[in-house]
């Protein structure tokens, strides 16, 4: 019991952590197969997101100007 608690937790955080970088459910099914070394996949993986030619700062690749210095990505 307390192992499939601490599965399904790893896989809330790794969902989390790859919302925020514009993931889908990838993050959950890795977090619920590979447990706490899924949530340090999830921490070091780029995601959906590509730097900004300007400011090196990682954005959402679907964008068309970055949110930090306003310049217009190009893809």
């Amino acid at each position: 019991m307390i192992l499939f608690i601490s599965m399904i937790l790893c896989s809330i955080i790794c969902l989390l952590i790859d919302s925020k970088k514009g993931e889908g459910v990838s993050g959950f099914i890795v977090g619920c197969l590979l447990g706490p070394l899924g949530i340090i996949i999830a921490l070091f993986t780029k995601g959906n997101r590509i730097k900004c030619s300007s400011c090196k700062e990682l954005i959402n690749q679907d964008v068309t100007k970055c949110p930090k210095c306003t310049y217009d990505v190009v893809v």
